[in-house]
């Protein structure tokens, strides 16, 4: 039985005897985080004698993913930066396949840009906009200013670390034609020697930041492993190349992509102000290559249905990686041809099954 099977009544079993909750109930879920369904949401209910318990629960395909993210942000509360602590873990066993996490609830919104055409709502946007870029170098150079050493030795004692380097370099190499086959030999003769390692989100950009009532604090560490700090920059700096840009009318979209490239300017200056290391260019822009190869494979990918959080129809996710590849492909080549010379020149509709078609 996979994870996506897992029947409530299993999970919530666990649950209960882990947290000595008896009344323990559930709220909403599991539903798919990611696009193969592999980590799931699942939010608790009352407990029978009181309101809705303050917590989440994640849903792990595999026990050392869910090691591995206990670790790291158990460390990371040690030491005062800001995210949610794990609470609880616990296998579910072969028979139900992955692990779960108990991990407290961060109420507050998430920061979004949002479609409300109210003046007062626009003004309030515009200003969490212009926030963005200082908000996420500040978070990310506090992040890798956090001496990693403690939790390197607790991932090594648990074997649960994860190569963060053979996972974009796997997804890299498997998009398929003669220009990408250049982007590889590029990345293969340009690897720059790594600063030292940091504790690394893998996925920091606005969505995964929550505003709860103590500040800001960052979510979903389901990646977050030790890697060089340029990985998280690459990230971040792509994030908001795009802000907007999705959901912009045709005729604003040159507006939005200057918006999302002077974002990404401000983001970068703001980070190496206080960043622990130097960060060359040569060592960002080849993270910035190799996560664009990263994107473009994600995209392809023919991953079934998933059903966003926030709707019970499943959404074709075959469809969405098409739009968001229409949608990127433009920016994507043109970071690779800027820092490689070469020119990808596929469309979107040369996809075959999860690999760009030759």
């Amino acid at each position: 039985m996979t994870i996506v099977d897992l029947r409530a009544d299993d999970l919530l079993l666990a649950l209960r005897q882990a947290s000595g909750e008896t009344g323990l109930s559930l709220q909403a879920g599991p539903r798919p985080l990611n696009a193969d369904g592999t980590v799931q949401f699942v939010r608790l209910g009352p407990t029978g004698n009181g309101p809705a318990a303050p917590a989440v629960v994640r849903l792990c395909d595999r026990s050392d993913n869910a090691t591995r993210e206990a670790i790291i942000a158990n460390h990371l509360n040690r030491e005062g930066f800001p995210t949610p602590p794990v609470l609880l873990t616990g296998s579910l066993g072969d028979a139900l396949g992955g692990a779960w996490l108990l991990i407290e609830l961060v109420p507050g919104p998430r920061v979004r840009l949002g479609s409300s055409r109210r003046p007062q709502e626009v003004i309030r946007l515009i200003r969490s906009v212009r926030a963005r870029p200082a908000l996420l170098a500040d978070l990310t150079a506090r992040l890798h200013r956090i001496d990693p050493e403690p939790a390197r030795r607790d991932l090594a004692r648990t074997d649960s670390g994860f190569d963060w380097r053979q996972f974009l370099w796997d997804r890299a190499t498997s998009v398929r034609g003669p220009e990408a086959a250049e982007v590889v030999e590029w990345l293969e003769l340009n690897e720059p020697t790594p600063s030292p390692l940091v504790l690394s989100h893998g996925d920091l950009h606005i969505d995964n930041v929550v505003i709860s009532a103590d500040g800001p604090q960052i979510i979903d560490w389901g990646i977050g492993c030790l890697a060089p700090p340029a990985r998280d920059v690459a990230c971040t700096m792509f994030a908001l190349l795009t802000t907007g840009s999705r959901l912009a009318p045709g005729p604003t979209r040159p507006a939005f992509a200057a918006l999302g490239r002077r974002l990404s300017v401000q983001f970068l200056g703001r980070y190496r102000a206080g960043a622990p290391f130097v960060l060359s260019d040569d060592e960002l822009e080849w993270h910035r290559v190799l996560y664009s190869m990263n994107r473009l494979f994600w995209a392809a990918l023919d991953c079934g249905a998933l059903t966003p959080a926030d709707s019970a129809e499943p959404m074709p996710a075959r469809g969405r990686a098409n739009e968001i590849l229409r949608a990127e492909f433009p920016l994507h080549t043109r970071i690779i041809r800027d820092i490689t010379g070469v020119e990808l020149r596929r469309e979107p509709s040369t996809m075959d099954g999860n690999r760009f078609a030759p």
